[in-house]
C-alpha cells in the first residue's frame, strides 16, 4: 500500500513520466491509463488526469499574399516547395528572412518568451504552416517540455492502429538557460539568432521539417537511409529550401561575440597553437587550437578536455587576460608534441593518452594530411591526435587535470586474444570458457555448457 502510494505522488506531480521506469508516458494510452486507474482506487482525484487532450482550434490568421513568398502556381492543400527527392524548388534567402520577421511579428510572442504557454506554441506552428507550407501539414500535438533537457526541440510520431499522431515538443529548460546579453547571439541550423524567440522560430522550423517528412513518407525507415534518414539528404535539403538552414544542428547555448574584435571569422585568421575561449551553457573554457578541419577546429583546453568547434563560437585570447601565462605553457606543450609527431618514425615506441590511462603501442601508420599517427598496440591500429601523445621527456609542466599524470598501463583488450582460455566471476558464478570473438568492448566468451557470454575486458582473467 505505501509503495502504491508513493508511485501515485510521483504519477500525479509529473504524469508525462512513468513513475517506475522513469520512461515517457503517452495520455491515455497503455501504462498512462493503468497508473490513472490505480491512483483512483488509492482516493486521489484524478479527474484532470483523465481529460482528453483538446487542440485549439485554428485561429483566423491574417491574410497576406504568399505570392512573396513563392511566385509559382500551387494547389490547395499542397506544399510549395513538395517534399520528394531531389527537391525542386526553393525560397529566396532574403525572402525567408523578411517572412520569419512578419511570422515573429504575427505571434505576439514576448522576444524573451515571458509567459510562454502551449496556445502561443499553437499559434506560432499554425502560422508556419500558412505562410511557408500553404496550410499543408496535419494538426499535431504541440508539447513545452520541462524533461527535454539534451536538445531544443523534437518531433514525435506515434501510431494508434494505423493512425499515426503526431507531436513536437519544445524544451523549456533550453530556453530558460539560454541567457543572452548584449553583443551575443547564438545559432541553430546555422542560422544566427539574437533572442529566445528568433532561437525557437530556427528550432521549430528544423522541427517541422521532420514533420513534413514523416507525415508523406510514414515508411521511410524502410527506404533508403542516405535520402530519408533523420538528417538524410531528403532532410538537409528541405530545410535549406524552405528555411535557408545549413546544418542539421541546433547549436544553441554556444555563444557568439558580435564584436568583431573578439571574434574569430574563419580558419584563415587562425592556425594550430592560436589561444581561443568557447563560452557555452554559462561556462567559459579557455586553451589551444589543435587541429583545423574546414568546418571546425579542434581545441584542447586548460580543464584537459578535447572538443570540435565551429571557428564563429571560437574567440580570441588576449595577453591581458588572468589565466595567459598558464595558456602558453599549453601552448608550448603542444608545440613540442607537433614537432615531436614530425620526427617519429615507424616502428617507434609511442606512448599516448586516453580516457585517464597511458596506452603503450608502436607507430604504425602516417597520416600527412592530418596532426595524427597511426599506433598500433596488440592487434588494433589507433589513429592517435599529436595532442594525445606523451613526450618521451617529462616537459610538460601543467598538472591542471592532466591526464598523463597516471600510471602507464597497456589496453585489457590487447592482452586476450581469441581463443585464450578466460574465467570472470558473475555475481560469484565462476565462468570459465574460451574467447571466440574479439569486440571494441567485451569478449564473446563460450564456456563448457557451450553457452556464450559477453565480458568486458576490464573483469575477465586468464583461466
Amino acid at each position: 500500500m505505501a509503495d502504491n502510494d508513493a508511485i501515485c505522488k510521483r504519477f500525479i506531480a509529473n504524469p508525462g513520466i512513468n513513475p517506475i521506469k522513469g520512461g515517457r508516458l503517452i495520455k491515455d494510452k497503455g501504462p498512462y491509463n493503468s497508473y490513472v486507474r490505480l491512483c483512483e482506487k488509492m482516493g486521489y482525484n484524478v479527474d484532470h488526469l483523465k481529460a482528453e487532450v483538446i487542440i485549439p482550434e485554428v485561429k483566423i490568421l491574417p491574410s497576406i499574399n504568399q505570392n512573396n513568398l513563392w511566385n509559382w502556381v500551387v494547389s490547395d492543400g499542397a506544399e510549395p516547395i513538395p517534399i520528394t527527392y531531389p527537391v525542386i524548388g526553393k525560397y529566396k534567402l532574403d525572402d525567408i528572412e523578411q517572412w520569419r520577421v512578419k511570422v515573429r511579428e504575427l505571434s505576439e510572442i514576448d522576444i524573451n518568451l515571458d509567459g510562454f504557454n502551449d496556445l502561443q506554441l499553437y499559434h506560432l506552428y499554425d502560422l508556419y504552416n500558412k505562410y511557408f507550407f500553404n496550410s499543408a501539414l496535419p494538426r499535431i500535438t504541440m508539447e513545452i517540455s520541462n524533461s527535454l533537457t539534451k536538445t531544443a526541440g523534437k518531433c514525435r510520431t506515434t501510431r494508434d492502429g494505423k493512425q499515426c499522431q503526431y507531436s513536437i515538443i519544445i524544451s523549456k529548460p533550453v530556453f530558460v538557460r539560454l541567457n543572452l546579453k548584449e553583443q551575443q547571439s547564438t545559432k541553430s541550423g546555422g542560422i544566427v539568432c539574437q533572442s529566445r524567440l528568433e532561437c525557437l522560430q530556427l528550432v521549430l522550423e528544423h522541427e517541422m521539417i521532420h514533420l513534413a517528412i514523416q507525415f508523406h513518407h510514414p515508411d521511410s525507415r524502410a527506404k533508403d537511409q542516405k535520402i530519408y534518414a533523420s538528417h538524410g539528404a531528403l532532410f538537409k535539403e528541405l530545410v535549406y529550401a524552405y528555411f535557408g538552414q545549413t546544418t542539421t544542428t541546433h547549436q544553441i547555448g554556444n555563444i557568439l561575440l558580435t564584436d568583431e574584435k573578439e571574434k574569430i571569422l574563419s580558419k584563415d585568421k587562425i592556425k594550430i597553437g592560436t589561444l581561443v575561449s568557447f563560452l557555452s551553457k554559462g561556462i567559459l573554457r579557455k586553451g589551444a587550437i589543435v587541429d583545423l578541419s574546414p568546418k571546425n577546429a579542434i581545441v584542447s583546453f586548460l580543464n584537459g578536455e578535447i572538443f570540435k568547434i565551429e571557428y564563429s563560437f571560437l574567440n580570441k585570447i588576449h595577453k591581458d587576460d588572468p589565466e595567459y601565462e598558464l595558456l602558453l605553457e599549453l601552448k608550448s606543450v603542444l608545440n613540442d608534441k607537433l614537432v615531436y609527431l614530425n620526427k617519429i618514425n615507424i616502428g617507434d615506441d609511442i606512448k599516448y593518452s586516453e580516457r585517464g590511462h597511458v596506452i603503450k603501442g608502436i607507430a604504425f601508420e602516417t597520416y600527412p594530411r592530418s596532426n595524427a599517427i597511426g599506433v598500433k598496440t596488440g592487434s588494433s591500429v589507433y589513429k592517435v591526435r599529436y595532442s594525445h601523445l606523451i613526450l618521451p621527456s617529462p616537459t610538460n609542466k601543467i598538472n591542471n587535470n592532466n591526464k598523463m599524470d597516471v600510471d602507464i598501463k597497456v589496453s585489457k583488450k590487447d592482452r586476450f586474444h581469441v581463443g585464450d582460455k578466460v574465467k570472470t566471476n558473475n555475481g560469484g558464478r565462476i565462468i570459465i570458457g574460451t574467447i571466440i570473438k574479439k569486440n571494441p568492448v567485451n569478449a564473446v566468451v563460450i564456456d563448457e555448457q557451450n553457452k556464450s557470454w559477453s565480458i568486458n575486458y576490464d573483469i575477465l582473467d586468464f583461466a
